[in-house]
């Protein structure tokens, strides 16, 4: 996603790997977020990991390179894990660094981690 300037906002990728480690399984996706995550950007994370999740029995939200996480993407983690759990998937996130974490700290999010 580009911003009003052209420059790159966000980037979400999608592929099959292992999620944990050890051999990959039938339905193992891992999510992975570039950027920022902003009300501006939230949707395209949003259809990424709620997609992941309904087709996927195995998910992570990798937010290594994620620089900015805003309370309406902490929102979508959230949604994504309800969901995942009303499904039945495994969804994990990992790789939260720096302001990222913080904001999982605050909010009382960090259980996402675990």
């Amino acid at each position: 996603m580009a911003g009003p300037d052209g420059a790159t906002l966000l980037t979400v990728s999608w592929r099959a790997q292992p999620v944990v480690p050890g051999p990959a399984e039938a339905g193992d996706v891992l999510i992975r977020a570039a950027g920022v995550v902003d009300l501006d950007t939230v949707d395209l994370l949003r259809g990424a990991l709620l997609g992941a999740v309904d087709s996927h029995a195995r998910v992570c939200c990798d937010l290594s390179e994620v620089t900015f996480l805003s309370a309406a993407g902490a929102n979508v983690l959230v949604q994504a894990r309800n969901r995942a759990d009303a499904r039945g998937c495994r969804l994990s996130v990992r790789g939260a660094n720096g302001m990222v974490r913080r904001v999982l700290q605050i909010t009382g999010l960090s259980w996402l981690l675990g």
